[in-house]
């Protein structure tokens, strides 16, 4: 009798329990679902339908977070972006996460504008030589701490048509690479081989063009744009007038690749379209590329007398020291272009983003869509730099000052070596300030 009356009693409190479990959760206790959370996300977007992308790689994210809500505040790249960032900047009211390309990413963190986010990376157990790529981690740690999450990270490769390449009967340049005869000689012969006049003279094919991402170039005949103290500008070295001269005589002297002013589109619009035989660039071509139906491939950049190197180019996304829910913030900018992204947003739409870090080369790697070399991409990573001037805040002024200088030379008005002297002089006034 006894054992029966516990038993019941047992029970009744058993009751008691689960009926103020779910009492507590009808009104807000325990089971109570967490706010809403509100994230501005400024995104550099050029089209509707980039927008549109991101949308559709947070959804893994969002459905696993229901309670984040992510609102996009769409900047157009270009001059414009910068001055409308630094201008938020300045007011201190920077949206929750925000897009930094890296030549801005280390002024920002000079100037308190990024919040610290190895909290959230350490919570989240994350791995951050499989986020993001090396010359990116260089960017990101600042001070012991971590401060930006990678969107996409691509190196510098030279594209080529093979269907010029099988008209003339000329070897692959992937295939040259392989036979250990892919040098600044070899590549420039190519060139030649690859460019065809009509009856007039007039080049309707270029051999070969380029993204201007030359500083690889330069890298590759042994020059250097900073001494390793970062207090004294090298632009001035026999090592860099050669090799930017030997770039613009591509075109002065040799006649291989087009002039500045010589295209009417975009040079990422003319190398899908048939311009040119061979482009020296970043992945952002690629779907260009697939869209026009083109049968190409990839190779290593030609080989320098200093050996090879590629240029890395890629954006962050930092959040600022006041967003009221930096732990939300984190995580859509860690998500926006990570490999889970990048899969959802191929998955429903067929558009494949270079990945944000070593994480994703399996699955970029594999996918069918890409040239048969793909793997150069990878490669290249072990030879690949990022922009010379980032570690300073006054970084975007030192590549102007570069650039400007520089157009004379390209358009075959002046000398490399008459203008580096005073390319030189400027940017070590600009160090001095920074």
């Amino acid at each position: 009798m006894n054992k029966i009356k516990r038993a019941s009693l047992w029970s009744l409190l058993l009751v008691f329990v689960l009926t103020m479990v779910i009492g507590l959760g009808i009104t807000g206790g325990l089971a109570q679902e967490k706010e809403v959370v509100v994230i501005r996300c400024l995104k550099m977007s050029d089209r509707p339908e980039d927008i549109e992308l991101a949308e559709i790689g947070l959804q893994p994210m969002l459905k696993r977070n229901p309670y984040i809500k992510v609102e996009f505040v769409p900047i157009p790249s270009g001059a414009d972006f910068a001055v409308k960032l630094n201008a938020m900047a300045a007011a201190g009211v920077l949206p929750d996460t925000y897009i930094l390309p890296t030549n801005m990413i280390r002024a920002y963190e000079q100037a308190g504008l990024l919040l610290d986010l190895t909290p959230f990376v350490e919570r989240d157990g994350l791995d951050m030589t499989q986020e993001a790529f090396a010359p990116f981690l260089d960017l990101a740690y600042y001070e012991g701490g971590i401060y930006v999450m990678a969107w996409s990270g691509t190196t510098h490769v030279m594209y080529y048509n093979k269907t010029f390449f099988d008209e003339t009967g000329v070897v692959y340049p992937y295939d040259q690479y392989k036979a250990g005869q892919w040098k600044w000689e070899d590549f420039l012969e190519t060139a030649k081989k690859l460019t065809v006049k009509d009856a007039r003279g007039k080049t309707i094919r270029f051999g070969y063009m380029s993204g201007w991402y030359w500083d690889a170039w330069a890298w590759m005949n042994g020059a250097e744009f900073i001494n390793p103290e970062k207090t004294k500008s090298l632009m001035d070295s026999p090592e860099m007038a050669e090799a930017i001269q030997w770039v613009a005589d591509l075109a002065i002297v040799h006649g291989v690749a087009p002039k500045p002013g010589d295209l009417t589109t975009s040079v990422h619009a003319e190398f899908p379209s048939g311009r040119s035989a061979m482009y020296d660039c970043i992945e952002i071509v690629s779907t260009g590329m697939v869209a026009a139906e083109m049968d190409f491939d990839i190779a290593p950049m030609p080989e320098g007398k200093a050996g090879r190197a590629d240029s890395f180019a890629t954006v962050g996304w930092g959040v600022p020291p006041y967003a009221e829910n930096p732990y939300e913030a984190y995580l859509v900018g860690r998500h926006l272009g990570d490999t889970e992204w990048m899969i959802a947003v191929y998955e429903e739409t067929g558009y494949l983003q270079f990945p944000a870090g070593p994480d994703g080369w399996e699955f970029y790697l594999a996918n069918k869509k890409m040239p048969e070399h793909a793997s150069v991409f990878a490669d290249s990573m072990a030879y690949a730099r990022a922009d010379p001037f980032e570690f300073s805040p006054k970084a975007n002024e030192m590549r102007r000052v570069m650039n400007s200088n520089l157009d004379p030379v390209f358009l075959g008005t002046e000398a490399a070596k008459d203008v580096l002297a005073t390319i030189a002089k400027e940017i070590d006034k600009l160090l001095q300030e920074s």
